[in-house]
């Protein structure tokens, strides 16, 4: 539901108001308004009542648009593909229509197809920005293949060489500079130009600064140019701004780890996280780091282990446990307590290979010793 509610409120912002309805018909835009504002303050249930006490009113396309929308945010993609059809049969050049088609396609599996849709109008509106933007937000998506980043610059490109604008500024269907400003930076991330995009996101935060996806992008691009003391408070800025984000305090204590920063800092964001969702094996997996970081390695070492017991569990994840337990244990030597774990350190550590785990600069010193260890045992 989280998911659908989010593309809907994108939907809302990049949507065009104007539309053609026959005469004596309550205008479109003044029907939809109120629907629309339910649905971005996450009350679809009100709207669909509102709707239904409106549809008699509302000329065909329009019904179905909305009709739409609030399937989209009750999660029933495939009546919101069959609603959204009818209204662009009606009127296929629509901005509104058009990217709320995309929304349901993309959100059915049809990602190709809401990529084509948006193309196409892209080639019919050239100089609409919104077309535009949409183009550069889905060629950025990382969740359906590899993004595009070369794609969403250009597109931006030309957002910027419009010398006017299809909607104007105060128009709940434009293009908000801000907007502009994040794809930009997650292009520029996207693409490994962590310097432009540190400069594009600290002007996006100077632009907005109550914004908390301007200071977390600002994190990412800090930490990628391993800039601990900058990257460190631009999280904490998003996860103050806004405190209920899992995604921003999850990324604040990741960067914690990273940056060797307070032990005591991440354990209580780690366990705050759980707490809300305490059979996430990822945030299990953030909990056991933290507290490897207090040196209460026995509990991180049954987390790891359990984690291991349980089937079904996703490969990246299974990844992370074999690494992150086999180095726990090496790391043990240090305290005198070798023998077994040493042993097992490096069965887990196999095993992270074998399945496609990537022996980095990080973890060569430990994999070659251990390697040089079952050398020596196996010659005797």
């Amino acid at each position: 539901m989280q998911r659908a509610r989010a593309i809907v409120a994108a939907v809302l912002t990049a949507a065009a108001l104007a539309f053609y309805v026959a005469w004596g018909r309550e205008t479109p835009d003044a029907a939809s308004a109120p629907i629309e504002k339910l649905l971005a303050s996450g009350h679809p249930k009100d709207a669909r009542r509102e709707l239904a006490s409106k549809r008699s009113s509302l000329d065909a396309a329009t019904g179905d648009y909305l009709e739409g929308l609030i399937d989209l945010a009750e999660g029933k993609d495939a009546e919101a593909l069959g609603a959204l059809a009818r209204a662009r049969l009606v009127r296929p050049g629509d901005w509104r229509i058009v990217s709320a088609s995309a929304a349901a396609m993309a959100n059915s599996g049809k990602f190709d197809e809401a990529v084509a849709l948006l193309d196409a109008y892209v080639a019919a509106s050239p100089k609409d920005e919104r077309g535009l933007a949409a183009v550069a937000q889905y060629a950025l998506e990382e969740r359906h293949g590899k993004p595009d980043p070369v794609k969403a610059l250009a597109a931006l490109d030309r957002i910027a060489a419009l010398t006017s604008r299809t909607v104007q500024p105060d128009d709940p269907t434009a293009v908000p500079p801000a907007f502009v400003a994040r794809l930009r930076t997650k292009a520029y991330l996207l693409g490994g130009k962590e310097m432009d995009a540190m400069f594009e996101a600290r002007r996006g935060t100077e632009a907005t600064p109550m914004d908390p996806e301007a200071w977390y992008l600002l994190g990412e691009a800090n930490r990628r140019l391993k800039r601990g003391p900058d990257a460190l408070p631009a999280y904490r800025r998003a996860q103050q701004l806004a405190p209920g984000s899992r995604r921003y305090a999850e990324q604040l204590a990741l960067a914690l780890i990273q940056f060797d920063g307070d032990g005591a800092e991440i354990l209580a964001i780690a366990e705050a996280l759980a707490a809300h969702d305490p059979d996430d094996p990822s945030l299990k997996v953030l909990r056991a780091r933290a507290l490897v970081r207090v040196k209460r390695e026995d509990d991180a070492g049954t987390i790891y282990r359990d984690l291991l017991k349980e089937g079904g569990l996703p490969p990246q994840i299974r990844l992370a446990v074999l690494r992150n337990l086999g180095v726990m244990l090496y790391d043990w030597k240090a305290a005198g307590r070798e023998g077994e774990y040493l042993d097992e350190s490096w069965a887990l550590l196999q095993e992270y290979a074998r399945l496609g785990g990537v022996i980095d600069d990080s973890l060569r010193p430990t994999w070659e010793d251990l390697e040089e260890r079952d050398r020596k045992k196996k010659g005797k």
